[in-house]
């Protein structure tokens, strides 16, 4: 005769599987991979964007090239943070796509995974927004300077940086945050726990 082994608590042979971890999961590969090749064009971006700038000077009229140094000289030196700040979200990216696999295969270890996420993506959303916002403020200073009295009044474009400055925090919040907030229901923390102490048959993709 066969003995079954004890039915694990919090889980019912009966009751059905939770759509959840497919949904989030899926949405987490696609928003990994999607940062990864985001952040990694965003590097590229940083180290070609002085090269490109004095490339296309080369051929622009007196009055724009003097607008395009202007534009190369306020970005040059941001060009470190702005380096290692997509170095982190790249890594952080890579961290989202191994952690939906994981959530998409109902793995019990997905959960710190997805909380160390979305905390840093809060953190370096915060950061981008900062260092958005100082870029754009250095380059209309600059090009007040170049274009003189004829130049945007400072009031009116600090007011447009400053706006889609917290305008992209926002929309950058809102996957981490829900992640965040998902993730410490206490359903999904016993559901999620539950994954941990079940065998998994290492040739099972579900």
């Amino acid at each position: 005769m066969t003995t079954l082994p004890p039915p694990i608590e919090g889980l019912s042979p009966s009751a059905p599987r939770s759509k959840w971890p497919t949904i989030v999961g899926v949405l987490a590969i696609i928003f990994g991979s999607y940062g990864i090749l985001e952040h990694l064009c965003g590097l590229g971006t940083v180290l070609a964007i002085g090269p490109l700038v004095d490339w296309i000077a080369g051929f622009a009229p007196p009055e724009d090239a003097s607008h395009l140094a202007a534009f190369r000289q306020a970005t040059t030196q941001y060009a470190i943070p702005t380096v290692l700040l997509n170095a982190f979200l790249l890594a952080n990216a890579v961290l989202l796509l191994v952690a939906g696999i994981g959530c998409a295969r109902r793995q019990g270890a997905v959960r710190p995974k997805m909380l160390l996420y979305a905390a840093v993506e809060v953190f370096l959303s915060v950061v981008s927004a900062v260092l958005a916002f100082q870029v754009a403020e250095t380059v209309a200073d600059v090009m007040r300077e170049v274009d003189g009295a004829g130049g945007v009044p400072a009031q009116f474009s600090t007011a447009i940086n400053a706006g889609e400055a917290v305008m992209g925090l926002l929309f950058a919040a809102i996957w981490p945050v829900f992640l965040l907030v998902w993730f410490t229901r206490r359903s999904v923390v016993e559901e999620v726990g539950a994954w941990a102490a079940v065998p998994r048959d290492p040739w099972d993709r579900g």
